[in-house]
């Protein structure tokens, strides 16, 4: 059942931050359903960070477009 939810929590997030971000807030409090905390930040961070990619991916011509703001916000 534990497999169940954080798949389900995983590919909802995923959706999530294709669309407005905010994906974490369906992964971290199901990795700490059974993982301690620390780890589920890590590991919620590193398990969307594809998607994030892919989803700057499909928006680089919006990005394109703003690109001077995206260069100064990359080190932030």
């Amino acid at each position: 059942l534990a497999w169940v939810v954080l798949c389900a929590s995983a590919f909802f997030a995923g959706v999530m931050n294709s669309v407005a971000g905010g994906g974490t807030l369906l992964t971290f409090p199901a990795l700490t359903a059974v993982i301690s905390p620390a780890f589920a930040n890590a590991t919620s961070t590193v398990a969307l960070l594809p998607g994030s990619i892919a989803g700057a991916f499909g928006y680089r011509k919006e990005v394109w477009e703003c690109r001077r703001f995206v260069v100064r916000m990359l080190l932030p």
